[in-house]
């Protein structure tokens, strides 16, 4: 999780800044970064997170509830991406202004964290493998 909900919008947030200093709004490319980016992240978090289900050990409907957990967490995470890359492009302050955290809205920001990082632990559960499964279930000598 630290890869791709740390590294990920950190590399994102890195282009952002680069794209926007080289290329400003020229000919419309930031508006494409804008919207890219996102979608970029998006596809690459729900292609890894799908090959880490596929490889489980979790039965096939845990798999698809697992699936439908990571596809939530992706898309939800679409939007923490797309303020990364406004803030890259938008003003600072005023109107226009990507939101900020402050007092009045963080107990908000927390329990969307929170639960954000629920569904990937349990979207990420390997499973238990079948020799685990084996030990457990065979009787005591």
């Amino acid at each position: 999780m630290i890869g791709w909900d740390g590294l990920l919008p950190c590399a994102v947030a890195g282009l952002s800044w680069l794209a926007a200093a080289v290329l400003g709004n020229a000919m419309g490319l930031g508006l494409l970064v804008v919207i890219g980016l996102p979608i970029a992240a998006f596809f690459a978090r729900f292609y890894v997170g799908k090959q880490q289900i596929d490889a489980n050990y979790c039965p096939r409907g845990f798999r698809t509830a697992q699936l439908l957990a990571l596809g939530f967490t992706t898309t939800a995470f679409i939007f923490v991406d797309l303020f990364i890359v406004l803030s890259a492009f938008g003003p600072a302050q005023g109107a226009g202004a990507p939101p900020r955290v402050d007092e009045h809205n963080f107990p908000y920001a927390a329990a969307a964290v929170c639960v954000y990082f629920t569904l990937v632990a349990f979207a990420m559960y390997p499973g238990r493998e079948k020799t685990e499964l084996v030990q457990h279930t065979a009787a005591p000598a």
